[in-house]
């Protein structure tokens, strides 16, 4: 799906080089299409074809735009991806800073 993608033009793509090296990076345009990307990759069918959870401990300095993804998959409706973004915002917030119902 992302190489059907990236030929259309809805995929930047960026080398930043580091001192670990060069890292490519791509950004999803317009953003509903990477809501709809993450559903279909991490949410999407019987297997998927890898863990947010992975993620998260790969990339702890992108929590949020990985939390906002789950939250965005759940808006399209996956299960998974609410139960997951459930589970995600509430070890994030905490129960003592969510208002009371």
């Amino acid at each position: 799906m992302l190489a059907s993608i990236a030929q259309g033009g809805l995929v930047d793509v960026a080398t930043i080089h580091d001192s670990t090296g060069p890292t490519r990076r791509y950004w999803v345009r317009p953003e509903m299409l990477a809501g709809a990307i993450a559903v279909d990759h991490y949410f999407g069918g019987e297997v998927t074809l890898g863990e947010i959870d992975d993620l998260l401990t790969d990339w702890p300095e992108r929590q949020r735009e990985l939390i906002r993804a789950v939250c965005r998959a759940a808006q399209f409706g996956s299960v998974d991806a609410r139960s997951r973004a459930d589970i995600l915002v509430d070890s994030v917030v905490g129960d003592d800073q969510m208002p009371a119902a």
